[in-house]
């Protein structure tokens, strides 16, 4: 009876948005390679439309684009590109955001670079809310 109980309590744990759905690994580094689709394309307007409400926040739509078309511009065309390093950050109480940063190693025409995105979980989807490439 007494395993019963235990196995009964298992199931009624509640689940939190990090473990309910897939691997926040898997999810948050699929989302970072197809929201850097965009920025390969040179859709950098897209890229800030696709992006967390956070990046939004803080800067403009024209001025982010600009400014990223700039970095890529110099770079030229993406070759290739891997995950050289991963961090998930559980939500904090205050905020209530998961987060992931993803650190990866990409060949452009121009050299070799490396990019940062950090991704927020939000309603269920990872969302950018920053981006580097230098």
């Amino acid at each position: 009876m007494k395993r019963f109980f235990s196995t009964l309590l298992a199931f009624l744990k509640p689940v939190s948005a990090a473990s309910a759905g897939p691997d926040p690994k898997i999810a948050s580094i699929n989302a970072a390679k197809e929201w850097l689709v965009l920025m390969d394309r040179g859709a950098y307007r897209d890229g800030w439309n696709e992006a967390a409400p956070s990046l939004k926040a803080v800067q403009p739509c024209d001025a982010w684009a600009d400014t990223i078309a700039k970095r890529h511009g110099k770079a030229g065309a993406v070759i290739m590109r891997e995950v050289t390093a991963y961090r998930f950050k559980p939500a904090r109480t205050e905020d209530g955001l998961h987060t992931a940063v993803i650190h990866f190693r990409a060949q452009y025409e121009k050299g070799l670079l490396k990019e940062s995105v950090i991704l927020e979980l939000a309603d269920g989807t990872w969302r950018t809310a920053d981006y580097s490439l230098g």
